[in-house]
């Protein structure tokens, strides 16, 4: 056995068999039937495109105690925030003497041989199941294909390197016109809503305990004939497979957050009618041996706090809060578990038939026009496509009225096609193989359907909540709390109670649970929750708890799910280049940023000015100086900030958020270069450059600016600069350094205006080469308002010369 088992191992640490990029699609979901998970494929990465740092793992694990950088808050204080988190697929499985699931809601006989089979599937640095030689948990790992296994990281929005090559196995034409692999967004090809976003799958193939010998002489397999490599065993598990993705913004009012949003689907062969699914929560504020725990269940949300304020070493902590935002539903119980006047939601590519009637509901089911529109406020009933339970997808605008959609002046709307990216998008190549786009018809994909709709789902909510900690079980025995006894597991969650409040210090561990489910075969639910956190102080009021900074981010956090992830997007980032001399630092940027379109307001332009951030350790926090009413802090203080002279200047006053709102800027004209004299040579700086939009004035959505992410490893060494920073240390030119030399060599010089050359990026300039400015100009109707040059002629006629393009030769390098 122990031979067999080292071979197992060796299998399991070394696949190395070619991934197929695409797999098969299975059942109305379209669920991919991955391969099965590898530990090859284990890699983990940080969260970091806001101040909350989080280090993940592609198994599941996210944060990773003894480790002091991997759940930290705000980034880069040191000051950690959590131990471990995970999250957890439980199941009551009923079986008859051969192992076989028994139909749903038939109950175990015993003298018949039947039994019952527990599962607690997860993955966990401590308390898993392990294989007999001790060396691997049974638990989730990662599926390759979904990264680049080249690189070191998970596959994570803001480096393409990390994404796997060619294409991705449940989206392989997420590629672009030369088969360059493209994001795979929560909302389609390409398309990052989040500042940043990670992406894993996970499943439990190698979860082999219910294969082993056992005193009941029976075993389960979920998949049966699936074998695994090597052929000694079959699938084992539950037969679970998890599609995680974790979104970060940078905007001010969910700078302090986490999303994490799950996709769990059913891949076995048999329908279960008993699954829970959990979110473990093992704290550590400052240290973790001295916290409070309290919880709310009107807002669904738990808090978690030191008991004075103070962590290790003496240094303020604040708090940490989950909040539960989406549980999986019950789509044929002919129950309205969610109270929203519909019955039976199913988040499915099904778009049913169109109908007249705004009250026909799904599946010949009568909507309850008072709840619906009292839960979708402002919204009110309407015709529409039966699978479109909520009614909130658009088709596309025909404008010219000739009955076919064209790109020439009709609004797509949420018609985009099933890749979900549209004539407006970037990266538009053209209409959708499929014929989806403008088709009139929501499609799987498209915006505010199916997958990209939450709330086209009968969700059931929070059904029980448990808090305790490592060193007061309540009486148990420690054991039984750990993720091996899946039983103990499946009773804590399964159960319908609500502990909610742990009034003992300790090292406070939280368990959200939802459940029990049917989830039938191929077939798939969700689960959300975020991690928020804030400067409040709890512990000086211990009757109430009180923390209304959390209580108002909470708001913008439940704001952002209820758009179904759909937030508003800074521009483009900038690209930064930088030039060091003697006491100065040269910034050179691009304008990519100013040709920025917001998709949350039809695709307006937006842009409105850029901010220098200077710093002098890499997460900026010593530029986060000013702060809220609340006294946290809040935005990052400009070394300069130029924005465009367009009237919109001061502070954005329709979005005041916890006393404070953005400053806008004066109206200064953009810029694209700035130098800093404040340097000092040898010292190390780091530098940003940000662009920032106008947000919308009419519904109170504050201005958003990019992220400025710089990534430090375990050692402290630089392993990440994004495009909009950059690392400097000034210091003096070289010996015998030759500066390049401006010469009057004007060609043509009738005109009138002003022309200076400056020297953008000194370090571009090619030695001994001659280089010619060179001007196009067009003719224009006279405009005042938009004429840079204008010329008037003996008979008083106007015209304006509107330069359109200029251009840097360089004239000596002809090839």
């Amino acid at each position: 056995m122990k031979k067999l088992w080292s071979l197992i191992i060796l299998i399991i640490l070394g696949m190395t068999t070619v991934y197929p990029q695409a797999v098969p699609l299975i059942g109305e979901q379209k669920i991919p039937d991955d391969p099965a998970a590898e530990t090859t494929a284990r890699r983990w990465w940080y969260m970091d495109g806001n101040r909350v740092w989080l280090k993940f793992f592609n198994d599941g694990m996210l944060s990773n105690y003894p480790d002091p950088l991997s759940s930290i808050w705000p980034k880069g204080s040191g000051i950690n925030m959590s131990d471990g988190l995970a999250v957890l697929v439980q199941a009551r499985v009923y079986v008859d003497k051969n192992g076989i699931p028994l139909p749903v809601g038939v109950e175990p006989n015993k003298a018949q041989g039947d039994a019952t089979f527990y599962f607690c599937q997860t993955f966990f640095r401590e308390d898993m199941d392990v294989d007999p030689s001790g060396q691997f948990n049974w638990g989730f790992y990662p599926v390759r294909g979904y990264l680049n296994l080249d690189q070191d990281k998970p596959a994570i929005s803001n480096d393409a390197n990390s994404w796997p090559i060619g294409g991705w196995p449940d989206a392989p034409d997420f590629v672009d016109t030369i088969g360059v692999t493209e994001w795979n967004g929560y909302f389609g090809r390409g398309k990052t809503n989040a500042d940043l976003e990670a992406y894993f799958i996970t499943n439990d193939a190698w979860d082999l305990e219910q294969q082993q010998p056992n005193t009941r002489d029976l075993h389960f397999y979920p998949r049966p004939g699936n074998y695994l490599p090597g052929g000694n065993y079959q699938w084992g598990g539950l037969g679970a497979r998890i599609g995680t993705r974790l979104f970060q913004w940078s905007h001010p009012f969910a700078q302090d957050v986490v999303f994490i949003h799950y996709d769990v689907a059913n891949i076995s062969d048999y329908d279960y009618d008993k699954i829970v699914l959990s979110f473990y929560i093992d704290s550590g504020i400052g240290g973790g041996m001295d916290d409070y725990s309290y919880m709310d269940k009107k807002l669904d949300m738990t808090w978690i706090y030191d008991y004075d304020g103070i962590g290790g070493g003496g240094i303020p902590v604040g708090i940490m809060a989950f909040a539960f935002l989406e549980s999986p539903g019950i789509p044929y119980d002919n129950f309205d578990n969610e109270d929203d006047g519909i019955v039976d939601e199913e988040r499915g590519p099904d778009r049913g038939h169109w109908t007249d009637n705004p009250l026909e509901g799904p599946n010949g089911s009568s909507i309850d026009q008072i709840k619906f529109e009292e839960f979708y406020y402002p919204m009110t009933v309407r015709p529409h496509w039966t699978g479109d339970e909520n009614q909130n997808w658009l088709a596309w605008t025909d404008s010219d009225s000739n009955g076919v959609y064209n790109n020439n002046g009709d609004e797509i709307n949420d018609d985009v096609g099933s890749d979900g990216v549209g004539p407006d998008d970037p990266n538009y190549y053209g209409p959708d193989e499929d014929g989806t786009e403008g088709n009139g018809m929501p499609d799987d994909g498209e915006p505010n359907f199916g997958r990209t709709d939450k709330d086209e789902s009968d969700q059931i909510g929070l059904t029980s909540f448990q808090a305790w900690h490592r060193d007061a079980w309540t009486g148990a025995d420690p054991r039984m709390r750990e993720f091996r006894h899946d039983s103990t597991y499946w009773e804590l969650t399964s159960n319908g109670e609500f502990n909610p409040n742990f009034d003992e210090l300790g090292n406070v561990l939280n368990l959200f649970a939802s459940g029990p489910i049917p989830v039938k075969s191929w077939t798939k639910e969700r689960f959300s929750v975020a991690e928020l956190h804030t400067w409040d102080k709890p512990h000086e009021d211990p009757i109430n708890h009180a923390a209304p900074a959390l209580f108002q981010l909470k708001k913008t956090v439940q704001a952002i799910y209820n758009t179904s992830y759909r937030f508003a997007k800074p521009p483009t980032k900038p690209t930064l280049k930088v030039t060091v001399g003697d006491k100065q630092v040269v910034l050179t940027w691009d304008d990519i940023a100013e040709k920025s379109k917001e998709p949350f307001f039809d695709y307006v332009e937006d842009f409105e000015g850029y901010k220098i951030i200077k710093s002098t350790e890499p997460y900026f926090e010593d530029a986060r100086v000013i702060t809220d009413g609340f006294g946290s802090e809040m935005f990052l203080r400009p070394l300069a900030q130029f924005d465009l002279n367009d009237g919109i200047s001061g502070f954005a006053d329709w979005s005041v958020h916890n006393g404070v709102s953005y400053y806008l800027g004066d109206d200064s004209g953009l810029k694209h270069r700035y130098v800093d004299e404040n340097v000092i040579n040898g010292r190390t700086y780091f530098y940003a450059v940000v662009a920032y939009d106008y947000g919308w004035q009419e519904i109170g959505l504050s201005p958003s600016e990019n992220t400025a992410t710089i990534t430090l490893d375990q050692t402290d060494k630089i392993s990440f600069i994004d495009r909009n920073c950059a690392v400097v240390i000034p210091r003096p030119a070289p010996a015998g350094f030759v500066e390049s030399e401006i010469l009057d060599g004007w060609v043509n010089k009738d005109g009138t205006g002003t022309v200076e050359v400056v020297r953008f990026d000194p370090d571009g300039i090619k030695e001994g080469h001659n280089y010619r400015l060179r001007f196009r100009e067009e003719r224009k109707d006279y405009d005042p308002d938009k004429a840079r040059e204008q010329y008037r002629l003996p008979d008083d006629k106007i015209f304006s010369y509107t330069t359109e393009e200029y251009f840097l030769l360089d004239a000596t390098d002809t090839t």
